[in-house]
């Protein structure tokens, strides 16, 4: 077994585990404040919510616009970008 996984009586599985993961410069490991958003799809005739996507804010700043399948409607119908 390996040591990383070897357990005593006074070492606990979160004390095996490190605290904060190291980068190759040396910080510790940050997300950025990304510019993508979740947003909702919703159909523009029956007004259902049929998908989840995402969307970067910084290139795409006006509502997203795209033709899907939407299943209640059993056709391509245009979605609309909701919250």
């Amino acid at each position: 077994m390996c040591a990383f996984f070897r357990r005593n009586a006074s070492s606990t599985y979160r004390e095996a585990m490190p605290a904060t993961r190291v980068n190759k410069i040396g910080g510790a490991e940050r997300m950025a404040a990304g510019a993508r958003v979740k947003i909702t799809l919703r159909c523009d005739e029956c007004k259902q919510r049929n998908y989840n996507t995402v969307k970067n804010k910084k290139n795409t700043s006006d509502r997203l616009e795209r033709s899907k399948y939407c299943p209640f409607c059993r056709k391509h119908t245009k979605h609309v970008e909701t919250k």
